[in-house]
């Protein structure tokens, strides 16, 4: 699955060993592969991002480092309801 692995290794080289890429589903209405991005923490996995990704393999949406970061913290921080 080679936009997974394009997606993983993207990941490990700027963000860090503690997020990867979630399954690929490909979204027919914009034509782009839409990518989860997971994070390890200590509440468990939480979906933080999604990258778009053309047929082609070229990146159309990268979320930022900043953006992940947010929503963990929003998510570890917000009590339990």
């Amino acid at each position: 699955m080679e936009i997974y692995e394009k997606v993983r290794k993207y990941l490990y080289e700027n963000i860090g060993h503690l997020t990867t890429a979630g399954t690929p589903r490909f979204d027919l209405s914009q034509n782009v592969w839409k990518i989860p991005v997971l994070c390890k923490t200590e509440r468990g996995i939480l979906i933080v991002g999604e990258f778009q990704v053309d047929k082609n393999g070229k990146f159309v949406n990268v979320p930022t480092k900043e953006e992940m970061l947010r929503t963990v913290s929003c998510c570890l921080f917000t009590p339990d309801l």
